[in-house]
Parts: C-alpha cells; structure tokens; sequence
C-alpha cells in the first residue's frame, strides 16, 4: 500500500528537497509551508494522511503547536516532528501535542526512513478495518461448505474429516470443550435432508431421567405421565441421524439401553416387553475429559468405544486465535442482515481479542461481539470499547520462587505496559492519568522517565 504523507515546513527548499526524498522512497507525497497551511490541507474530507510530518521551528504555529491543534479533529494520522533543534524543551512540547517522535535531522537519513516505516506502520495498525479476503483456500471453502467459519490448519483438518465421515454410516464421536461447535459439526456429518436429523441435549435430561422414554419411548402407564404409547426418537428417525450432545449427562441405565440399542439395532420401549427393530446414524458429542469419566466408573467403557468408531477432535478457540477475525467478520454480517446497521472492527481490535483465553470458546465469543456491536454508537468497533480483561497482564505465580530484583523487574515491567495500554487507549493524557490514579504531571514526569513515547494525546 502506497502510504500518503503531509510534509510541514516554513523553508521551501527543505521541503521540496524532504518531499523529493520520500516520493523516492515510494511515498505518495503532499507540501505545506506553514502549521495553518497543513491544517486545512488536513481538514479536506478523505485527505487520510497517514503520516504528517512537522518542522518544529516555524512562525506563527511552531511544530508542537500544529501538532496540538491536528489532535483535536485527527486522532488517526501518525505526527512527526523532524527538526534540527532537538532540545529537552522542545522533544517534551513535542511529545505533550500528540506526537509519535522527535526525529533529528542528521545526515544519516536511514533513521527518517525507519521512523516512517514505523510510523505507517502503526497507522495501519490502528486504522486499518478488519475485511474479509477476497479468495479463499481450498480448506476454508469446504469449512464454508459445511457452514463453519474458520481458516486454521485445525479446523481445515475438521472439514477434511466431516468429508470423509459424511458418508458412513459409523457412530462418530465428537470431543470439544463447550461452545466449540459441536452440534454444527454433528449436522455438517448429517450427509442427506431427506432423512431426519434430530439433536437431543443428554443434560436436559439429568435431572429427572427421562432420557430413556425419550430414546426409546414409553408405553402407556409405564410411569406416572404416561397417559398414552409414546415411540421414541431411536424408533422414529427411521433410518436418519441422532446427535446426543453431552454424552457424558446419560445415566447408567440409559448408557446400557443405548449400547444395546447400536449393537443389535433393536429397542424396548419404557415399560414394555416387545421389541422393535430400529435403523438409526449415532453421533454424540462430549468433552475431552470423558476418558477420566470412564476410569471413576461413571461412563461405560463399551458404550465409548461402540460410539468412538470415527472421532472428530474440535480445538478450543485459545488455540485457535486466527479463527477469531473470520468469525467476527461473520457476526457483524449477521448483525447487519438483522438490524441494517454495517458495523466494522479495526484490526487491532481484532488482536487484542486473539490474546484472551476464551474458556467459553466460540460462544462466549459470538455473545461478546453482539455486546459490542449492540450498544457502540459509532460504525467502527476499536480497543477502547473492549473491557479491562483484554489488556490484564498475568501475574508472577507466588508459589514459584522470586528474587526481589526480579520481582522489581517484573512489577516495573508491568508498570509500563498498563501506561502504554492507558494511552493507547484514552483519548488525552488526563484521561489515561484519571485512569491509572495519578496526576498529569506524575504521568508525564513517568513518561519521560521510561523513555516512552507515542501514546500520549492532549
């Protein structure tokens, strides 16, 4: 991406000489030659500079002064000062107006250049929307086939496999913690719409168990309720697919009905003698640990290994993290089909949500990014909207022993890193002050002292 940048200085032949400089670089390049002259040229509808670099010494309106006045209607541009007289005064001026850096005109011009990488770089960063790719891979065009978003090696892995499976007629078991997708999974594995595909919750069934007359069904008077025959869902699916989700919630007694039930391919209803042949497809789904339910006697060995003839392991989302835009981009769009309201996220947003943990995967997710989308005011979701969570640090673990420098290390490490989050994302220094429980001066005298420059806004 060619990358637009405002050039600002009172001396016509440092600007033109400047301007012809960066245009060699590959920049596309705009002059000005004074502070008032870059902001108009600034305020112009669709100017989107992504670097405005100031002279400081100018009359008038000197650098940190443009720079000030740029802060208070542009917060995107990245702003440089690049100037001969670098003094404390003018660095510090400099850096309280809202800019990056204070560059020093040397006759090396290999640290302008690296400056301006770093700069454009950052630009994207904070501005750049989120959009989906305009091709796509093999893999993520099967996982798109079965409905499922995603563009990991992991979950292209998945797909190859519901491919493979989708037609066999073999239990399948799917492991995955919860709000991984396994249900979608299970119906991506249900190959044809003319036959039934019916999900059933094994957990909603716990408490009362009457997970067995809703397998297998009941006759009238088997229990109290049973006011007429009931045929179960074993029975009536009549050759198409039953997904049991929470396997593990089944009771003893219903774990041995069904092993019966996929072994001979007959049933009993609840309180009935006769048999019934029945025709059915099993896939279940469970969490990753039902093997340890197994070694505590609670889940039947045979049973998970009747049901783990083919097996789909679904990862966690946390480690998955680049799944994480492809499935935002796909909840804005159903948000907008919903409400008519095009809403987008920046790129870095994106990123600080690819470093939480997720522990209730792609749900937690999707009710996160509806939280979002629903009450932001704005078109563009940015970091500043995310909750404290997605910028917490971890702590040093207190049973893993510490030398005192190394815990000063690590809390003047911490330290720094809740500044910078504070300025990235506060919209002037006496808010990211307000926020971190000092005062602006006590903040600015931090900023100085850890050479930390950048993030600060006026």
């Amino acid at each position: 991406m060619k990358h637009k940048i405002l050039v600002v200085d009172d001396d016509r032949n440092n600007l033109h000489s400047t301007g012809a400089l960066l245009e060699r670089w590959g920049y596309d390049i705009d002059l000005a030659l004074s502070g008032d002259d870059a902001l108009r040229k600034l305020r112009v509808p669709g100017s989107e500079y992504a670097v405005v670099l100031l002279d400081y010494n100018m009359p008038i309106k000197n650098g940190a002064q443009t720079a000030k006045e740029v802060r208070q209607f542009n917060t995107e541009s990245i702003i440089l000062v690049y100037s001969a007289y670098g003094t404390a005064d003018n660095i510090l001026a400099s850096l309280r107006a809202g800019t990056v850096d204070f560059i020093e005109k040397t006759e090396d011009m290999q640290i302008l250049r690296r400056a301006l990488e770093n700069a454009c770089a950052k630009f994207e960063e904070t501005t750049r929307i989120l959009k989906p790719k305009l091709t796509q891979s093999a893999g993520e065009e099967l996982l798109r086939t079965f409905k499922i978003i995603g563009i990991s090696p992991a979950m292209v892995d998945v797909a190859l496999r519901i491919k493979k499976f989708r037609e066999s007629r073999n239990p399948v078991l799917i492991l995955g913690e919860s709000g991984t997708g396994k249900e979608l999974v299970a119906s991506a594995l249900h190959a044809g719409p003319k036959d039934k595909f019916v999900a059933v919750n094994c957990a909603a069934f716990a408490e009362n168990d009457m997970i067995g007359s809703e397998l297998f069904g009941h006759e009238k008077g088997a229990f109290t309720g049973a006011i007429n025959r009931k045929v179960g869902i074993l029975e009536s699916v009549q050759g198409g697919t039953v997904f049991l989700d929470e396997l593990y919630c089944l009771s003893l007694k219903a774990q041995k009905q069904l092993l019966r039930a996929i072994r001979e391919k007959k049933i009993r209803r609840v309180g009935g003698n006769q048999e019934y042949s029945v025709d059915f497809r099993i896939i279940a789904a469970a969490k990753p640990d039902i093997e340890d339910l197994i070694k505590k006697g609670k889940f039947s060995g045979d049973l998970y290994y009747r049901l783990n003839v083919l097996n789909i392991s679904l990862p966690p989302l946390r480690e998955r993290p680049m799944d994480i835009g492809p499935l935002v981009l796909h909840f804005c769009e159903n948000h907008f089909k919903e409400t008519g309201q095009r809403k987008s996220f920046l790129a870095k947003t994106i990123s600080h949500l690819e470093r939480y943990d997720w522990p209730g995967n792609v749900g937690e997710l999707e009710a996160y990014v509806i939280n979002l989308l629903t009450r932001s005011d704005g078109p563009v979701i940015d970091p500043k909207q995310l909750d404290a969570k997605f910028f917490d640090i971890t702590k040093p673990d207190v049973n893993t022993p510490m030398t005192l420098p190394e815990l000063d290390a690590f809390y003047e490490k911490e330290k720094r890193s809740r500044i910078e989050v504070a300025l990235s994302t506060s919209t002037s220094v006496a808010k990211a002050a307000e926020r971190l429980g000092v005062g602006r001066t006590t903040l600015h005298t931090l900023l100085t002292r850890m050479g930390i420059r950048g993030q600060a806004r006026t």
